[in-house]
């Protein structure tokens, strides 16, 4: 087993976990000799899982043979979530030189309050980035061809000059690339020398994988595995959480309680609360953490 694990290691292959009974191979018919386990699994690399980020694995039902069928699924039908809806600002964008010039436009241009402003933004940001992917992929491979035709070339004052601006421009193209990823990984405990773009693209395909819920038990034992049924779940789940049942008066409770707020804290405490400790608290979050439901994280409130 170690020479196995190590061989997953140099392939850099990695489970897929799966759905459906836990096992994939069965051993006798009756209870007392019946012995199942999970031999047989699916497995790909960091590559392969960038490629399909919504596979699912499910293990079948067996019938002649010990073991189960295993069906890898590169795009995972219950999971019908229509993403195309959602906005999520990328990090990265705040190396591209137009993008200020889009926000400062859009915000300047709309009439109505701060939440009116926001979604216009982002109504402009998602037009403007539709281009943006094919537009980055162009001026990388161009970037790329440049600077193997310049190698080829003598040596000389120019060509050398022209070879290090090709190279600082790949590597801001690199930049960019690395910053989507940590963004999507959301590792905030790294060091400025831990970063590197394949470990935010594992670290992320693995937080994608670990967070996915592909279905849930409702209280009388019975799975559900549609969109909208898990949502209608999760939503009573919560809602009865955060609610109160069979309240009584706390009057009595209340009154038992020593006051140990001062006046001059009440005060303090009841005071509006002033742009400054807005702008503090702002500046003190991290710029990448969980974005909120306009899809734009603290990043984005910091610079602009």
């Amino acid at each position: 087993m170690n020479a196995f694990r190590a061989a997953m290691a140099d392939c850099d292959l990695t489970d897929l976990g799966y759905s459906g009974r836990w096992y994939t191979w069965e051993k006798g018919r009756l209870a007392r000799n019946n012995i199942r386990e999970r031999l047989d699994r699916g497995m790909a690399n960091s590559s392969w899982i960038s490629i399909f980020p919504s596979h699912s694995v499910k293990h079948l039902s067996h019938t002649i043979s010990d073991h189960c069928s295993i069906l890898i699924n590169t795009t995972d039908s219950s999971i019908a979530r229509d993403v195309s809806l959602a906005f999520k600002f990328d990090a990265n964008w705040i190396l591209e030189g137009d993008v200020e010039g889009i926000i400062q436009s859009t915000w300047s241009g709309v009439e109505g309050d701060f939440m009116s402003k926001l979604s216009a933004v982002s109504l402009a940001l998602k037009k403007w980035c539709r281009t943006l992917n094919s537009r980055r992929k162009v001026s990388t491979d161009t970037l790329t061809s440049r600077l193997e035709q310049l190698s080829l070339e003598d040596p000389s004052d120019e060509n050398l000059a022209e070879i290090l601006e090709v190279k600082l421009a790949l590597n801001m193209e690199s930049d960019k690339d690395e910053l989507f990823w940590e963004q999507r990984a959301r590792a905030n405990w790294f060091q400025k020398g831990d970063k590197n773009t394949s470990f935010f693209h594992k670290w992320a395909s693995f937080r994608k994988r670990k967070n996915t819920i592909r279905r849930l038990k409702r209280n009388d034992g019975i799975w559900v595995e549609n969109d909208l049924d898990l949502l209608e779940l999760a939503k009573d789940h919560f809602s009865s959480i955060f609610s109160s049942t069979h309240v009584t008066d706390p009057t009595t409770v209340l009154n038992s309680v020593r006051p140990s707020i001062t006046s001059s804290d009440n005060t303090s405490l009841n005071q509006s609360i002033s742009p400054e400790e807005v702008l503090l608290a702002v500046k003190s979050m991290a710029p990448l953490k969980a974005s909120g439901p306009e899809g734009f994280p603290a990043l984005f409130f910091q610079r602009y």
